[in-house]
């Protein structure tokens, strides 16, 4: 009876974390890369990619109503995808993810940054990470197989 009203107790006094996943993530570790493709054909593929591995689509914007870029060679076309937040259970909590991908293009080069976000929510506590290096790379990869890259820029 004393572990059972601990217990009970515990579960009384910790509650719940909320979480919030926002729409617009931060360039705190984007994962860039550049491509010999055309604007249309790089969405077209970054969408269909994005549809077999799982994701959702939210929104497809301007990425000006974010931020204002720094300066880019390849800002004649621009647009930012926003995934759906994809909820992944886990033991102690739910694990929440979400990509923002970015487009830049012009002419027959374009330029692909994905952002990555990680909540972990649990009882007591959110967690967040800013990346996801496999979930990013399979994006990357599979992307690969239908462009050609040009060079990656930065991880």
């Amino acid at each position: 009876m004393k572990k059972f009203s601990l217990i009970l107790a515990c579960l009384f006094l910790t509650g719940c974390a909320t979480t919030n996943m926002p729409s617009y993530l931060q360039p705190k570790k984007p994962y860039i890369k550049r491509y010999y493709s055309n604007y249309d054909k790089t969405l077209s593929s970054v969408k269909s990619i994005l549809t077999e591995l799982g994701w959702g689509l939210e929104e497809a914007t301007d990425p000006g109503v974010y931020e204002h870029t720094r300066f880019n060679d390849l800002d004649e076309n621009k647009l930012l995808l926003v995934t759906a937040v994809r909820p992944t259970p886990m033991l102690v909590g739910t694990r929440y993810a979400r990509m923002n991908i970015y487009l830049r293009s012009k002419k027959e080069v374009s330029e692909v940054e994905v952002r990555y976000l990680t909540t972990t929510s649990t009882a007591l506590n959110n967690f967040s990470t800013y990346n996801n290096d496999g979930a990013v790379k399979r994006f990357f990869a599979r992307l690969d197989e239908v462009l050609p890259p040009v060079e990656m820029l930065s991880k």
